[in-house]
């Protein structure tokens, strides 16, 4: 089953099947299945919420080699951030924000990316990157945001 078929059934409600699916295929070390699981648990989807688990299943979901490892980075980025699963950590969030801005990404992902960069680096005093952020923020959020309420849905995943 695609991760597409995968997210249209959990938002669905459809959630003992796929859950099922996603956990059989996480165990067979499918990356795909195994960040699609990240986010069941991170978003209480079927299963109970668990953030620490979801954190660790994002982690694993690189480690397999995950083709959108890039969206794992940007939940672990706010796993840091918040505290999730480890300590508080900004100096680690800000870390892996800027390595996925060096990466190619879609631009709704960017707009993430950049909101909690700029969020992230107002509150280290990191003025220089918190202008640039927030400047790519200013120029681009219409842009992205416009066409996808217009579409009917807001989706970041």
């Amino acid at each position: 089953m695609l991760r597409s078929q995968w997210l249209k059934n959990l938002e669905r409600g459809n959630y003992s099947h796929v859950i099922h699916q996603l956990q059989k295929n996480e165990k067979k070390q499918d990356a795909e299945a195994t960040f699609t699981l990240g986010l069941a648990y991170f978003y209480a989807l079927g299963v109970e919420e668990d953030v620490v688990r979801a954190m660790e299943l994002f982690s694993l979901a690189i480690k397999r080699g995950y083709e959108r490892a890039h969206i794992a980075q940007i939940y672990l980025a706010l796993g840091h951030y918040y505290g999730y699963f480890v300590e508080k950590n900004l100096d680690e969030t800000r870390r892996i924000l800027l390595e996925v801005q060096s990466k190619e990404v879609l631009p709704h992902e960017a707009l993430i990316m950049n909101t909690y960069l700029a969020i992230l680096t107002y509150n280290i005093h990191d003025k220089a990157q918190a202008i640039q952020a927030q400047k790519y923020l200013n120029n681009n959020l219409l842009l992205i945001i416009e066409p996808r309420f217009k579409q009917g849905y807001m989706v970041f995943v």
